[in-house]
């Protein structure tokens, strides 16, 4: 009688684990294309070039915990503060933390990184 009710815990603890996983996939996606409409609107404040980068491209890699990786390349510094104003309080992004990294502080070695493995939105 034991080892069935092993076997039921761990079929439902394995279905479980399953419906999260594709929840946080549910999740990603849906702030994928919100981010990518924000990142649009960095245009407006200058930027010339928005980059996403991290796990939030790769499917089944974005947790809970997870935070949107955003590169800006052309922001005047009196922008700064209102890009990451204007990420963070992007409808569906309220409750994502964002790391809005500025091109123009950051090392070649990283820059060549973004620029192989992420994704440009303009």
């Amino acid at each position: 009688m034991e080892k069935a009710r092993l076997e039921q815990y761990r079929i439902g603890l394995q279905a479980r684990q399953v419906r999260r996983r594709e929840e946080l996939e549910r999740r990603r996606l849906a702030i994928l294309a919100v981010v990518r409409q924000a990142a649009g609107a960095l245009l407006g404040l200058g930027a010339q070039r928005v980059l996403l980068f991290g796990s939030l491209l790769v499917p089944y890699r974005f947790r809970e915990r997870s935070d949107v990786d955003v590169l800006v390349y052309g922001l005047a510094d009196k922008q700064l503060t209102a890009a990451l104003r204007l990420l963070e309080d992007w409808p569906g992004l309220e409750d994502v933390e964002i790391d809005l990294k500025f091109a123009e502080e950051q090392s070649p070695n990283f820059l060549a990184f973004v620029e192989k493995l992420g994704e440009e939105i303009v």
